[in-house]
């Protein structure tokens, strides 16, 4: 079975001995997924959401309550086994994007767009 993009970063892709790849881990179970880490790839990222009808939208948060817990992340899918992640507030001192940079592609993408909202 191939894993989900939220359970191959909760194995804390890192690059060490003993932890594989966030790239490895793509080509052992065939997947393409990616981190988006750099607002410079917001553009061209978003060029590729226009063009499908459907969008899977998942968001990881610090909880369960929607009324105290911060968004930390953004996945996006338009095809099975690929998806892409957008960390927005995650505290592990990586690279991660603003949610003023990634805000206004959302809304203008997803002002025309049918979203599969999941909750996993």
């Amino acid at each position: 079975m191939r894993p989900s993009l939220p359970s191959l970063l909760t194995n804390k892709c890192t690059n060490s001995l003993f932890t594989p790849t966030f790239n490895e881990l793509n080509q052992k179970y065939h997947t393409n997924y990616k981190i988006i880490r750099d607002d410079s790839e917001l553009p061209e990222f978003f060029q590729q959401l226009s063009a499908p009808s459907r969008i899977a939208l998942d968001i990881e948060t610090t909880g369960l309550n929607p009324l105290l817990d911060q968004l930390v992340g953004i996945s996006l899918s338009t095809a099975h086994s690929s998806g892409f992640y957008l960390p927005v507030n995650h505290k592990t001192g990586e690279k991660q994007l603003s949610l003023e940079s990634v805000f206004p592609y959302l809304s203008e993408i997803f002002a025309d767009k049918r979203i599969t909202a999941s909750s996993a």
